[in-house]
């Protein structure tokens, strides 16, 4: 990250990028874990090497807006 500029802030729930202009920050409440019998034939091609992706379920708890005035 360091050679991007990036600066990894790690002081709240979920780590974020100091330079991002609005930050949504979410605690995790649920996860769904998808099967191949439940993706569309067309777009299971793109996850058969690593399989198919959980879908996670949260709750915002804080929103966070750089003022760049």
């Amino acid at each position: 990250m360091e050679k991007c500029g990036m600066t990894v802030n790690n002081e709240d729930v979920a780590p974020y990028f100091e330079e991002s202009s609005v930050i949504i920050l979410c605690k995790v409440m649920g996860k769904s874990d998808f099967d191949s019998k439940s993706v569309d034939e067309n777009v299971y091609e793109w996850y058969q090497e690593e399989g198919v992706h959980s879908q996670y379920y949260g709750e915002i708890v804080k929103v966070l807006v750089k003022d760049y005035k």
